[in-house]
């Protein structure tokens, strides 16, 4: 696919967000806004699937593109952010006749992050924001006021002063919106979306690109495939501190002495409130935990990885001190997917008490599936692979109607991503 740099889309975020106004001659440090994962969704109509339907996509942070419930890609690449990079993705395979929405998870750190470095703001742009636009059709899709976000249900970490990793996510499913993704979700109490203005000399449009963002670019690499990975052996096991109020890694530091263990793993676990386990995956892999998760709700599940063990049986968190924390809505059907990659070989899962019910909470876990995913009812580990993919091609034009750019001239045609070194990771984009 080949798209050239000028956009039809406008950049677009929650509008819980409003950061304070920033022009081109701040010379001092702006409050940086609190780390931010939003949804975003736009929902469309077909008559007939089209044979390709390119789509190029950014963020001010990280994505993770969705149509029909099915994930697309995630990105963006590292960079500078005034040459930030787009993906290109074909959505027609995960496309149907009649409706279909296309879905995308954002995250803004908020401050700067071991693998992200913030812009500097310019009027709305630079405080988090999603840009988006697919041909579909004799059409064109792009992120506008047509378009609907909510906060999601993680907690918001305020910006730190020193850089390190992103913030722990903390999930809490029982304010999910669980179908979201799905076209017969009813939309009508989110929010639109807020459309991103700059402020400066030489800002004369809001179609991007422009400063903060002015260099955009097409991403030099291509997505990578994801293969999911199976947890082998349990190799720890000890009990959990039993006071979820505290932040997970308060009580990882504070769980009780453990053992190391060697216990196959051939079906489901059965993890009761109170204590921990260690799986082991037996590589060491670039990976998204996932996990779902049977469990009463407010049941606390807290993880955190390693690519090694301490005599105990947990996991060496340092340096990269990844966990996660995932609160279950408690309807037996919860997942999550961390955003973040990371590498690991050993993961450890905690299930914490909690004040929400009277007897002894479980999860159900069974052996994890490819990019590196837990699952504490299944655990579902995952990595991703780099592999070369190249859409089909057609011409495209487009339609007006919200939501939709204005007819354009410009063709595109066939891309292929540049190859893509052969290593074993998990979409570091």
């Amino acid at each position: 696919m080949r798209f050239d740099r000028s956009w039809k889309a406008r950049w677009v975020w929650v509008p819980e967000q409003t950061p304070p106004p920033a022009t081109s001659f701040n010379l001092d440090p702006l409050e940086r806004p609190a780390d931010t994962i939003a949804y975003l969704r736009r929902s469309f109509e077909v008559t007939d699937v089209p044979a390709a339907a390119p789509c190029r996509i950014t963020a001010d942070g990280r994505y993770r593109l969705f149509v029909n419930g099915t994930e697309v890609g995630r990105g963006p690449i590292r960079g500078e952010p005034s040459h930030l990079a787009w993906d290109e993705h074909d959505l027609a395979p995960h496309m149907v006749a009649g409706t279909n929405v296309v879905g995308i998870v954002a995250r803004h750190y908020g401050t700067a992050t071991v693998h992200w470095k913030p812009a500097h703001p310019s009027g709305d742009v630079g405080f988090g924001g999603v840009l988006l636009e697919a041909r579909i059709g004799d059409r064109t899709l792009v992120t506008d006021e047509s378009w609907t976000a909510r906060l999601a249900p993680y907690e918001r970490a305020n910006p730190g002063r020193w850089v390190g990793p992103p913030a722990v996510e903390i999930f809490d499913a029982r304010d999910d919106d669980r179908d979201w993704l799905t076209a017969s979700f009813d939309d009508s109490a989110w929010n639109t979306v807020r459309v991103l203005r700059p402020f400066g000399l030489a800002q004369h449009t809001d179609a991007p690109p422009f400063d903060p963002f002015s260099l955009l670019e097409a991403a030099p690499i291509g997505q990578l495939d994801q293969r999911i990975v199976h947890p082998k052996r349990v190799v720890g096991r000890g009990g959990a501190f039993r006071h979820p109020s505290l932040p997970p890694r308060d009580c990882f530091n504070q769980d009780g002495m453990g053992r190391r263990v060697d216990e196959p793993i051939d079906g489901p676990l059965t993890l009761a409130a109170g204590d921990w386990v260690t799986l082991d995956f037996e590589a060491v892999t670039n990976s998204h935990a996932i996990i779902e998760v049977d469990a009463p709700a407010g049941t606390v599940i807290d993880l955190a990885c390693g690519e090694d063990l301490h005599n105990d049986g947990s996991p060496v968190v340092e340096p990269r001190r990844w966990m996660f924390r995932f609160i279950a809505a408690g309807d037996g059907h919860d997942r999550i997917e961390a955003l973040e990659p990371v590498g690991f070989r050993y993961l450890q899962v905690a299930v914490r008490p909690t004040s929400a019910t009277t007897h002894a909470p479980k999860a159900r876990r069974s052996p994890a599936t490819t990019r590196s995913s837990p699952n504490c009812g299944r655990l579902a580990p995952r990595r991703w692979m780099p592999v070369p993919w190249t859409p089909s091609s057609t011409a495209r034009a487009a339609n007006s109607a919200p939501g939709w750019a204005t007819p354009t001239s410009s063709p595109w045609s066939p891309w292929s991503p540049t190859p893509t070194p052969d290593w074993s990771a998990e979409t570091p984009t």
